[in-house]
């Protein structure tokens, strides 16, 4: 299953604000965001195997390995600017992503 969350209409989006939840969380975390910034900022969310709706999946062996399988996974969005925000592990794996 594909890691990446998006809730918002990319027609509409400027930029993306893209998201890393902590490793004990999901990416839902993250959805009612959409509903609180502008139109302009895109919300969409990465998610780890073995959390949310990637439940069944295996986890991630390593850092490297999960941070691997984001930047696939995010690649449609770098069409437009990027920002990246992580939350405790989020922001571990935001880091080695950026």
């Amino acid at each position: 299953m594909n890691a990446l969350r998006v809730w918002s209409k990319a027609d509409e989006v400027r930029m993306w604000l893209l998201c890393l939840h902590p490793g004990g969380g999901e990416a839902r975390l993250f959805k009612e965001w959409a509903g609180r910034l502008p139109e302009e900022i895109g919300v969409a969310a990465l998610e780890l195997p073995g959390r949310g709706g990637r439940k069944g999946e295996p986890w991630a062996a390593d850092v490297e390995e999960a941070v691997g399988a984001f930047a696939d996974a995010a690649a449609p969005l770098l069409e437009r600017p990027v920002m990246l925000y992580g939350h405790s592990m989020g922001a571990v794996l935001a880091l080695d992503l950026a």
